[in-house]
């Protein structure tokens, strides 16, 4: 948005808000997951408790936040974050980062042992108190695929810029409200070389504190008001198209053959285009003819049509996926919506058959589309 000063007509300023970001398809949408416990501390001698961190009162939120976020709910939002990040590199994002702010530096080298032992993974840690050291883990993490998780402590993490961050864990006692939105603003970018845009969502770790609390509360009503119109838009516009469900190869652009998914042959090359749009891929006209040249200079090449490991592996991602846009669209955590969907067909996704795979992504979708999502296709 763009507004001129009255009293300096030669001055424009300029203001982007999240839900322009939202609006734009630059920002992508959060789900906060909250832990919610009890805390005690000692004042004057005193101990003093609240059964509910949720529940402090408003003069002992800072002692009770203090307290919390360095024990053992610290530790569950910790734990709780890197396991679903770990799910979904696997079945979603291989390419997926996670990021843990923590409230100082020895806190941030418990957190990474916590970690180690937990999952056998290695976070590397970043502060300002280690220098060129921690710029170079910084750089790492930024740009080597092999640098999975950082932990890092209170302003470290300024200009970091990793469009690849999908989890994010705030076990700080910081509640600055500009802060904190620089902090979550480290996860909602979006990541344009990743998975489709409409696959990306922020997962945010947070302690469930009043301040904690008056800040995602207001991110969640803006975000809200642009995933409505943006629903609105689909009922009216495109939702509901009828297209036919495809499949990459290879999940790059220039991939010289797509199958359909159904009986596992090669689609014409003049389908092809259309089928990657329809998919939201976008493909610039340079990419075209690239991707043209390759397929008629390589007539020789043989093409297999998708195993039976690629249709499984695609039915997974793409339940999931459609079950975390579906624990947004009724604010629930996608854990929630994962234990309905085993508990209806008594299994889990893992030791599902292709067969049983389809009858749940069916099923899935159409919870979806009931809540006004646009069809996912496989």
């Amino acid at each position: 948005m763009l507004s001129i000063d009255r009293n300096s007509r030669n001055v424009i300023f300029g203001s982007y808000s999240r839900q322009d970001g939202l609006q734009d398809c630059a920002l992508i949408p959060a789900v906060f997951h909250e832990f919610d416990g009890s805390a005690s501390w000692l004042e004057d001698g005193q101990e003093k408790s609240v059964a509910r961190l949720s529940e402090v009162a408003k003069q002992d939120a800072r002692k009770a936040v203090f307290t919390s976020v360095e024990t053992e709910l610290g530790d569950a939002i910790v734990e709780s974050s890197v396991r679903q990040f770990l799910s979904h590199r696997e079945e979603i994002d291989p390419a997926a980062k996670c990021l843990v702010l923590a409230s100082d530096q020895s806190h941030a080298r418990k957190i990474q042992q916590l970690i180690k032992k937990k999952f056998s993974v290695d976070f590397k840690v970043a502060t300002s108190d280690e220098g060129k050291e921690a710029q170079k883990r910084l750089h790492n993490f930024r740009n080597d695929p092999s640098e999975i998780g950082l932990i890092t402590v209170a302003m470290s993490y300024i200009g970091l810029d990793v469009p690849a961050i999908s989890h994010l864990a705030i076990v700080t006692r910081i509640r600055s409200k500009p802060w904190l939105e620089q902090a979550f603003g480290r996860a909602t970018r979006y990541n344009t070389i990743g998975i489709p845009y409409e696959n990306q969502i922020a997962n945010i770790f947070v302690p469930s504190d009043p301040l904690m609390k008056a800040v995602i509360d207001k991110i969640r009503a803006d975000q809200d008001a642009v995933l409505r119109k943006r629903d609105e838009r689909k009922k009216t516009g495109r939702g509901g198209s009828n297209r036919k469900s495809v499949i990459p190869v290879q999940s790059s652009v220039s991939s010289t053959s797509i199958f359909d998914f159904d009986s596992g042959e090669p689609v014409s090359l003049k389908n092809l285009r259309d089928l990657l749009e329809q998919e939201g891929i976008p493909i610039s006209t340079d990419q075209w003819e690239r991707l043209t040249d390759r397929y008629t200079q390589k007539p020789e090449i043989t093409v297999q049509p998708i195993t039976l490991k690629q249709k499984v592996e695609s039915l997974r991602r793409n339940i999931e996926a459609t079950s975390r846009k579906i624990a947004l669209l009724i604010d629930v955590e996608p854990e929630e919506v994962n234990r309905q969907i085993k508990h209806r067909f008594s299994k889990s996704r893992r030791d599902m058959t292709l067969d049983e795979l389809i009858t749940t992504f069916d099923y899935v979708d159409s919870w979806h589309k009931s809540l006004g999502g646009d069809s996912q296709g496989f």
